[in-house]
């Protein structure tokens, strides 16, 4: 099966990215002057970004796949996972914020 992408399906991981830094360079530059940066914050912020550019990226693809309804019902369950990733990521059991969210979107 071979799907046709339009040029702004291609770029919308770009724009997407794009947009996202120049968002977080204006809202959020005092903190980022007064972080103490290390290996972990550092590795933190690119697995944040590269996840975000991934999400922009597939999501076009998805749509051509399936359907709009899909992708939000593959975006509201993935809380479901949520503790899985704190034990994976973080090496803690439960930690606070993801009981709160892993509730909040669940219930």
């Amino acid at each position: 099966m071979r799907l046709h992408f339009d040029i702004t399906d291609n770029q919308l991981g770009f724009w997407g990215f794009f947009i996202m830094g120049v968002q977080c360079a204006i809202f959020e530059r005092e903190s980022i002057q007064l972080t103490i940066w290390s290996n972990a914050i550092a590795g933190y912020l690119v697995g944040y970004t590269l996840s975000l550019f991934i999400l922009y990226s597939l999501a076009p693809i998805l749509f051509r796949l399936s359907s709009a309804m899909f992708y939000n019902l593959s975006l509201l369950t993935s809380g479901t996972l949520l503790p899985l990733r704190c034990v994976i990521v973080f090496a803690a059991l439960a930690c606070v914020g993801c009981v709160l969210v892993w509730s909040g979107t669940e219930g």
